[in-house]
């Protein structure tokens, strides 16, 4: 049998890495192991949230992948002064419109912190504990 050359090896290995997860994908399941800590946390999750483990965590997979997917083709979510939440394509990356960003991510969080004051989540430094 005749030494393949470098590209060849390179095409030979990239077909056979496409070729296993093609058959991962028709197999539709993945084996991933967690640590004895780590399915006692989740199994407490899962408690806690009245639902079974294995479809929370299908939840979580897939909510993860979303964003990831999103965060790599620069569509990100945003919020208005309503807090309506909206995706945006961003085109430009100016110094002028990332901080037009920042002031709004602020202007939302604020909005969120004083929510979640008024209904007894969290105290504000300056005020007295309730």
């Amino acid at each position: 049998m005749a030494e393949l050359t470098p590209e060849e090896r390179d095409a030979r290995r990239q077909k056979v890495h496409e070729d296993a997860k093609r058959a991962i994908a028709r197999r539709e399941k993945l084996n991933i192991r967690f640590s004895e800590d780590e399915i006692a946390r989740i199994q407490s999750m899962a408690e806690r949230k009245g639902l079974r483990v294995m479809p929370m965590l299908y939840e979580w997979v897939i909510a993860t992948l979303t964003n990831e997917e999103k965060i790599a083709s620069g569509t990100y979510l945003t919020a208005d002064k309503s807090l309506q939440v909206s995706e945006e394509k961003p085109t430009e990356y100016s110094d002028q419109l990332l901080e037009h960003r920042l002031e709004r991510v602020d202007g939302v969080l604020r909005q969120l912190a004083q929510v979640l004051e008024e209904c007894g989540y969290i105290e504000h430094k300056d005020t007295p504990p309730r």
